[in-house]
């Protein structure tokens, strides 16, 4: 008894709060690790395809356009950071005589392995600052779309007396 009670409540909070769920914006952003990818009414759009919805809105299209240089050049500083890091590691095979005795070992640059980490970590940031700049791109332009429907500016004032001598007031919004 209780759990099919239990059942039925939990079944209708599932109902009622999709119910009263917003409807989705008109672009959204589906963030993966490389690109965040923008959608409208489900389907992906490609880079010229936002760039020409973005039209004449100026703060998401620079957005926009900045995501796009930022991502590869963070990408370039990771396979350079990849790239010192390992040479770094690999090192320079040197031979030293010690005690009389030639000793082979291997010499580390430790300050090419920290620019080599230094550089990773900043292109790492770097891609991840142009998925945040997507993103910001799409909520400026929602912002931009939304606000422009919900707004209304007064388009006629009637002052006046009404049938039943009373003071009436007519506003008519556009």
């Amino acid at each position: 008894m209780k759990t099919s009670t239990v059942l039925m409540v939990w079944a209708l909070l599932l109902c009622s709060a999709k119910s009263f769920a917003q409807k989705p914006d008109t672009l959204y952003a589906k963030k993966g690790f490389w690109k965040t990818a923008i959608y409208k009414d489900s389907n992906k759009l490609t880079s010229r395809e936002v760039l020409v919805l973005y039209g004449d809105t100026w703060a998401p299209k620079v957005k926009y356009k900045w995501s796009n240089i930022i991502r590869p050049t963070g990408g370039v500083a990771m396979v350079g950071g990849i790239g010192l890091i390992a040479v770094g590691v690999k090192g320079l095979d040197v031979i030293t005589v010690v005690e009389g005795k030639q000793t082979k070992y291997t010499l580390r640059s430790l300050p090419q392995m920290a620019a080599g980490a230094g550089l990773l970590v900043l292109g790492f940031n770097m891609v991840l600052s142009s998925n945040l700049l997507v993103k910001n791109s799409v909520d400026v332009y929602n912002h931009m779309i939304n606000s422009s429907k919900k707004m209304s500016y007064i388009d006629r004032v009637r002052l006046g007396i009404t049938n039943n001598n009373s003071i009436g007031v007519i506003v008519s919004l556009k």
